[in-house]
């Protein structure tokens, strides 16, 4: 199945949670699966704890078809 791959995204998040951007850093086959992925990050929003600040990291998905 080309969607199967590892995609990875760096994702940074301003000090209310939101996401403001995400970049590609591992791609997986299919360039189909890295939009959706991507658009599904692009949509999160994180609750900040303590004194928000922005902040950044990575998130990685593993996709594997049975």
């Amino acid at each position: 199945n080309e969607s199967n791959g590892i995609y990875e995204f760096r994702v940074k998040v301003d000090e209310q949670g939101y996401v403001v951007s995400v970049t590609s850093l591992q791609r997986g086959l299919s360039i189909e699966a890295e939009r959706r992925l991507k658009a599904t990050i692009q949509n999160l929003q994180f609750i900040p704890k303590g004194n928000p600040q922005a902040a950044e990291g990575r998130i990685i998905f593993r996709v594997v078809s049975e």
